[in-house]
């Protein structure tokens, strides 16, 4: 069987259990070999994973004409100038969320991608999770009749806002800009493409460079309306998505992906459990080698133009702090 062969960039928390298994596991699948800026680490990687071979540079890497493809899964300060060289290396890119610091970055990594005929993904992998896709399904078949409206709550602790991810520089943002943005783009698959949004975010007293509270009014192009609301200096975790049609409503979680997904038609009520793969990930990247192999678009995978949507309106969030 013909497998694309990946490479990888970085060896962090993102790579153990989510992002970096399915690259050799999936039986489409090989990566070849990694790099990460302390060596050490990706030695200690790779002797934990797979085996696979440690490069000393990003530019060794990107010389091995093997790797068809490079996931980026280093801070999202550095997306931008990698991407740019894989891209210019002739390698196809999956680069992890945000996609970088700024939404113009974006826009100039998609337009090198095309100049050098090469396929930019992002690793937005909620939308091969079953109940995401169950949900995208329950909506297309009007299960729950004609949609009307969405609604979002996410609210978690100052104190789960740790690391690099509380680092504006490093980081691009906070909570909404680095990690709700997955819940943005599974919207974006369930619902469809958005028309039109309003945002408002206010930012930590001794940080304005953090997001502490969003809020966003929605208009997607199929005319459903909705509204989201995320504190980041609440008292404990909540995270609800709920899709309102003239039937019935869904409600599942983003955050919580081992919640079950809730149906409601009027008083009645049923909770449907789903089975999350062992690494989250690993679906979606092989949607994206099945991609590569056939060389045929998959409408729900998470391109980079399909991530550029959410990505905006997170760039609407750090314009309005």
């Amino acid at each position: 069987m013909k497998k694309i062969i990946w490479g990888m960039l970085g060896s962090g928390d993102v790579t153990e259990m989510k992002n970096g298994p399915g690259l050799y596991l999936n039986d489409n699948c090989e990566l070849k070999g990694i790099w990460n800026r302390t060596y050490e680490k990706a030695i200690s990687w790779s002797e934990r994973h797979n085996g696979c071979t440690v490069y000393k540079s990003v530019d060794e890497l990107l010389s091995d004409n093997d790797i068809d493809i490079v996931y980026i899964a280093t801070t999202p300060d550095v997306h931008k100038e990698l991407a740019l060289k894989c891209i210019r290396a002739k390698k196809h890119v999956y680069i992890e969320k945000p996609i970088s610091m700024r939404y113009e970055d974006a826009e100039l990594i998609l337009e090198e991608a095309k100049k050098y005929g090469v396929k930019p993904f992002v690793a937005h992998y909620r939308r091969a999770l079953p109940q995401f896709l169950k949900a995208k399904e329950l909506i297309d078949s009007k299960y729950i009749g004609d949609l009307v409206s969405v609604r979002i709550m996410s609210t978690c602790t100052k104190s789960s806002l740790h690391g690099w991810r509380g680092q504006s520089q490093v980081a691009g943002g906070g909570h909404f800009f680095e990690a709700d943005i997955h819940a943005l783009d599974a919207l974006d698959m369930m619902v469809g493409a958005y028309e039109d949004a309003q945002v408002l975010a206010a930012s930590y007293p001794e940080n304005n460079g953090l997001e502490r509270a969003v809020a966003v009014l929605f208009k997607w192009k199929n005319g459903v309306i909705g509204s989201g609301m995320w504190c980041f200096d609440s008292d404990k975790g909540r995270d609800e998505i709920e899709i309102f049609g003239t039937k019935g409503s869904i409600k599942v979680s983003s955050g919580n992906l081992l919640a079950p997904m809730v149906l409601t038609f009027g008083k009645e009520t049923k909770e449907i459990p789903f089975e999350m793969p062992k690494y989250i990930g690993m679906p979606h990247e092989k949607l994206v080698a099945d991609v590569l192999l056939s060389g045929k678009d998959d409408p729900d995978i998470c391109t980079l133009e399909n991530a550029m949507r959410t990505f905006k309106l997170a760039q609407m969030m750090k314009d309005a702090l």
